[in-house]
């Protein structure tokens, strides 16, 4: 009878450190609950009549894990992830004293990108995903989920002047596009091309190719076509004064039109150009090539200056260039675990798809803890395989799944374990108390 009432108390104490787990991991994301069950046990003398026979208590069959799906609660990071299926997230660890490498099976989605710019888990373990060939398409070869936070290639952003236009077509006469020239190493780089209105807004020409890098980038040049007007401000003489500080000086369209000549640009001098320079330059937009009057405004009286002194240009005019990084904007992970990078130019590129792995029996899988477990004979051998595919399951991005622990169930299930435990407690002390009036008759 001692030994019946002694496996009651291990039973229900089984069953209780099973429920005091459980409901310590009910906000762990991820988590699996156990289940405890339990067998009968017989070991009477095998002549007993089946009739007559007294079990011998109970023992412990299987602590078994549900591997029901936790319920999906939504988050505000790309990078927390959450399986809607069957499948296990499979990330690399190293050991950081051997070096070694492990591969290890979770349903805990909470990555994140670390300084490597590689997806992990919160112990630093590696996102593993079928890598992309140099086209993009996915492939068979698994590795790490690497994001590149700037692009390998760069653009060349050139400045330029306030005579840069982009074009009109429909003026007449019509105005061409400014035209850009790239060279790199004293090479031309191509064609010319055409400056844009977004180019004039932002006031560089911007251009991005796999030829420019950070490394070359001290090495490229750029011209473009340039339209001026050079003013030379003559002599004073008796009928006309000499260009100072704080005078206007405009520049008039001198060719004929339905509403006669047309002010261009105006500009008051600033003291440096009074005292500097002997003329100075206006920029047109392409178009307007002449002629032009020119006209000195000095205390209120107009004094134009003779067309000699008015000098169009049209020149190749050298250019500055700057090198400048694509940087990652965002990055996006779809249903089918497609991991893709938006770049600032408005390119993309993808990372990889996030491998899943299945298991022939997935709660046979042998836990090592932090959600993480390894394959084993209970489980057989992993099948990876891509999002989507049937079993596996989809990625749901910006998710994680929580535990699967019903509280309720749990609480439950402890005020059973704990009438056990108490009842087998009150026949252990039944039995005491017999065998102490036994042996005091003695």
């Amino acid at each position: 009878m001692l030994s019946i009432t002694l496996s009651g108390l291990h039973v229900s104490q089984k069953s209780l450190n099973v429920t005091s787990n459980n409901l310590a991991n009910a906000g762990t994301t991820g988590f699996k609950r156990s289940e405890a069950s339990f067998v009968d046990v017989f070991a009477n003398d095998p002549t007993t009549g089946s009739k007559v026979a007294v079990g011998s208590g109970a023992a412990v069959g299987v602590v078994e894990r549900s591997t029901a799906q936790g319920q999906l609660m939504t988050t505000d990071s790309v990078t927390d992830l959450a399986i809607s299926g069957r499948g296990y997230f499979t990330v690399l660890a190293t050991d950081p004293v051997t070096n070694l490498k492990d591969t290890y099976y979770t349903r805990s989605g909470n990555f994140s990108v670390n300084a490597d710019g590689k997806i992990c888990d919160s112990q630093g373990n590696l996102l593993q995903c079928f890598q992309p060939d140099e086209d993009g398409n996915i492939t068979n070869v698994l590795g790490d989920a690497l994001i590149e936070a700037q692009k390998k290639e760069g653009s060349v952003a050139v400045k330029l002047g306030p005579s840069a236009s982009a074009g009109d077509p429909t003026a007449v006469p019509p105005i061409a596009a400014t035209m850009v020239q790239l060279y790199k190493y004293g090479v031309a780089i191509g064609d010319p091309h055409p400056v844009t209105a977004a180019d004039i807004q932002s006031g560089f020409f911007t251009f991005a190719s796999d030829e420019f890098s950070s490394e070359n980038a001290p090495f490229i040049t750029s011209t473009y076509d340039e339209n001026r007007v050079d003013v030379e401000f003559p002599l004073a003489t008796d009928t006309q004064p000499a260009a100072n500080f704080g005078d206007t000086i405009e520049l008039w369209s001198a060719a004929s039109s339905p509403t006669g000549s047309r002010m261009l640009q105006r500009h008051v001098l600033s003291l440096k150009e009074a005292n500097v320079t002997k003329g100075f330059t206006f920029s047109e937009p392409l178009g307007n090539v002449g002629p032009f009057n020119v006209k000195l405004i000095k205390g209120g009286i107009s004094y134009p200056l003779t067309e000699a002194s008015v000098l169009p240009v049209v020149a190749a005019a050298a250019a500055a260039t700057e090198f400048r990084g694509i940087f990652v904007q965002s990055i996006s992970i779809g249903n089918k675990g497609i991991i893709q990078e938006d770049y600032s130019d408005g390119s993309k590129r993808i990372v990889g798809a996030i491998a899943l792995a299945t298991f022939s029996n997935e709660s046979g899988l042998k836990p090592i803890g932090n959600t993480d477990f390894v394959a084993c004979e209970a489980s057989g051998s992993p099948t990876l395989t891509r999002a989507g595919a049937p079993y596996a399951g989809d990625i749901r991005s910006g998710t994680l799944e929580q535990s699967n622990v019903d509280i309720t169930a749990e609480l439950m299930g402890m005020l059973k374990a704990q009438q056990i435990y108490n009842g087998n407690a009150r026949m252990l002390q039944t039995e005491v108390e017999i065998a102490s009036r036994i042996t005091d008759k003695l």
